[in-house]
Parts: structure tokens; sequence; C-alpha cells
């Protein structure tokens, strides 16, 4: 009997594992951004899928905030070559996931080799805070 109540909760106990967890796998790198006004900490792996000539998909995910989640009124994100005066050809898309705070971004492409600076914009109430990410290829 203690045996099968054993087996019973060690089976029960690893069904209520958190949902919500990262995938724990060693193809995801991360990297943290803190927004020009500290307000928005933001996580990222731009940095390990950006392709050259190649669209590539991406996410970002707002880890700490200084307001909560629900009073962010627009994201955006767009990248540019400070250096030659002009941004991406292509459009991104930018997509909440199902996990609050979560974005998925579609359709980035880098078409010249150099040095490219990735910018997220998040506005709340009338504030703007600005993440960027300097990207070399």
């Amino acid at each position: 009997m203690k045996t099968i109540l054993l087996g019973f909760l060690a089976v029960f106990l690893g069904a209520c594992q958190k949902q919500n967890s990262p995938p724990q796998s060693t193809d995801i790198q991360v990297a943290q951004y803190v927004s020009s006004n500290e307000c928005f900490t933001v996580e990222s792996n731009i940095q390990h899928k950006m392709k050259l000539h190649a669209y590539f998909p991406f996410y970002f995910a707002i880890v700490d905030s200084c307001v909560p989640l629900t009073e962010i009124s627009d994201i955006n994100y767009y990248a540019e070559m400070p250096a030659h005066g002009h941004g991406m050809n292509s459009m991104p898309e930018i997509t909440a996931t199902h996990i609050a705070g979560e974005y998925a971004v579609k359709g980035s492409m880098f078409h010249m080799p150099g040095d490219w600076l990735a910018t997220i914009e998040i506005r709340y109430g009338n504030k703007l805070e600005i993440i960027q990410v300097a990207l070399s290829l």
C-alpha cells in the first residue's frame, strides 16, 4: 500500500510542474536590456537568432516593469544602420504570445553586413521608453 501511495504522489507531483516555465534547452540564449529611463527590463534572443540576407524570428519578454503590463498602450520594433542612414527593407510583425509581456517578432531581416541598431519602443500613458540593442553582422 505504501508503494502504491508513493507512486501516486510521484506521478501527481510531476504533473503539477509550473506550465509557464521556459524550456530547459541549451539552444535558448537570451540577454537582458534595460530601457532608457529604467522602467522596463526586457530579455531577448535577437543576438542569437539574427541572420544576414534571411528573415528570422525572435522574441522579447518584459521581465521587469515599473507599471502594470496592462498600462502599455503600444510596442514597436525596428532596426537601422546608423552609419548608412537607413533601416530594414522588411516590415516585421510583433505579436503578443499567450504569456503576459512576451512578444514574438517575425519578418525581421538584415540585408547588409555591418552595424545595426535594433530598437524596441514601449509606450504607456504619455511616456515612451526606448530599448536599443547594438548588433553587428
